[in-house]
């Protein structure tokens, strides 16, 4: 046997080996994945509902899950395939499809968070379906399911309105509290208190908000760390302009929270 080719059989058996442990480490989501599939299927609810963390059921109840299922063709199906799994930091991501007991195939990604004891399904994201132009709109950003212009401009909306409210109040809680979890953990309400403290100033002036359509100025994205994206401004106010950059993260089956900023000038 040539050198080269006993080079080459040795790389692959490399490759091989890395994959193999990847799948390995990474069972324990599939098998999460899995678990919550046989138990919609058997309409154990109360099984599946039990495998959603804390922040996926306080975003959704189990009557909005079983819809959602219901909905998107989820409740009887027959076979899955996890083709991309990944754990990072505590978290973990399959992606992939499923395929009903009729044949058809819906894909998905779940995300997951590290409980006490187990993996707990931190969301589940299905992508849009129908006409995509590929010259306009990457496979990838089309499969993360961005919100439509609508649901975008309520998420904005409701956000500078937690955040106008806590700044009259002069107290960050509500919007801490209002914010991700992910967000949460990585901050206080103090801390926040700290980073928009030159806000309080307009006492209860940013309520005219809601009196306002946000205008996005540039095209909502995922960026790579997963989080959805949205800039835009409020020129209405001249000759004062307020521009903010907001991010959310999907949660259960909702978008949170993640980053808020927010300028006047």
């Amino acid at each position: 046997m040539g050198k080269l080719l006993k080079i080459f059989l040795g790389f692959l058996t490399f490759v091989a080996i890395v994959i193999a442990a990847a799948f390995y480490f990474t069972s324990g989501i599939a098998n999460k994945a899995d678990d919550f599939f046989k138990a919609v299927t058997k309409h154990e609810y109360d099984s599946a509902y039990s495998m959603l963390s804390e922040e996926f059921k306080k975003n959704t109840n189990k009557q909005e899950l079983i819809a959602f299922l219901e909905q998107n063709n989820l409740t009887q199906v027959k076979e899955t395939s996890w083709n991309s799994r990944e754990i990072k930091n505590g978290q973990g991501t399959v992606k992939g499809k499923v395929t009903s007991e009729t044949g058809g195939t819906v894909p998905l990604t779940i995300n997951f968070i590290k409980g006490k004891n187990d993996w707990m399904i931190y969301s589940i994201t299905k992508p849009g379906s129908g006409i995509r132009n590929k010259n306009n709109d990457t496979n990838e950003q089309t499969a993360r399911n961005i919100p439509n212009n609508d649901e975008l401009i309520k998420l904005v909306q409701e956000s500078n309105n937690v955040f106008a409210g806590s700044i009259a109040k002069k107290d960050m809680n509500e919007f801490y509290n209002y914010s991700s979890k992910l967000w949460r953990d990585d901050t206080t309400a103090e801390e926040l208190a700290r980073v928009f403290n030159s806000f309080y100033q307009f006492d209860d002036k940013l309520f005219v908000l809601n009196k306002h359509i946000p205008a996005f100025t540039q095209k909502p994205f995922i960026n790579e760390n997963s989080f959805l994206q949205v800039t835009g401004e409020y020129s209405q106010l001249k000759p004062k302009i307020i521009t903010f950059t907001h991010k959310y993260i999907k949660e259960g089956l909702e978008w949170k929270l993640v980053g808020f900023k927010m300028n006047i000038n």
